[in-house]
């Protein structure tokens, strides 16, 4: 009786592909984070299951099988019990931007966006478009900054429900939801 979701780690990108994820038992299927407003809207379209959509959090930009924090010295290859994992580690760009690294206990390194990503003032459109579910990844987030961004959908939804929106949240990013994958 358990409900199958297809998290956005699998790249349902158009009709055929959602179509495939309903005939193999999926009840939901989150969208791929690369797919803009408009491309969201065609997917949508006689959709066979509900669709999801990251709207907070950390965008997930790469997973590598290499232990980024092997470049700190030796390694005794215990990821599961490694002092290193306790202490955040970032990546710095040119440009100055801190992309968090987080490496999980198979030892696998995750690099995340630098700016967070948050949609909630368009969850309007995203309804519009066909989208039912909301996630916030609350990954590389506080306990109270949890707190904040699950009110922060709330209120979106809430918003939408009124024909309203909430504002725009400054320092953030909406991915590619507008511009697309380039």
């Amino acid at each position: 009786g358990a409900l199958l979701d297809v998290g956005s780690h699998v790249p349902i990108t158009n009709g055929l592909s959602l179509a495939v994820a309903s005939e193999f038992g999926a009840a939901r299927v989150w969208l791929s984070p690369e797919l803009t407003l408009r491309q969201i809207e065609e997917v949508a379209k006689d959709a066979p299951v509900e669709l999801g959509v990251l709207l907070i959090g950390a965008q997930e930009l790469m997973v590598t099988e290499h232990c980024m924090l092997m470049s700190q010295g030796p390694c005794d290859e215990n990821c599961a019990e490694c002092p290193r994992r306790k202490s955040p580690h970032v990546l710095k760009d040119r440009k100055g931007y801190e992309f968090p690294v987080v490496t999980d206990a198979m030892g696998r390194s995750h690099l995340y966006n630098a700016v967070r990503f948050d949609a909630a003032h368009v969850v309007d459109e995203l309804i519009d478009a066909g989208v039912l579910a909301f996630m916030v990844d609350t990954t590389l987030m506080s306990a109270n900054e949890a707190g904040k961004a699950t009110s922060r959908v709330v209120r979106a939804i809430e918003a939408a429900k009124r024909g309203t929106n909430v504002a725009k949240a400054e320092g953030c990013t909406t991915g590619h939801l507008f511009r697309g994958v380039q």
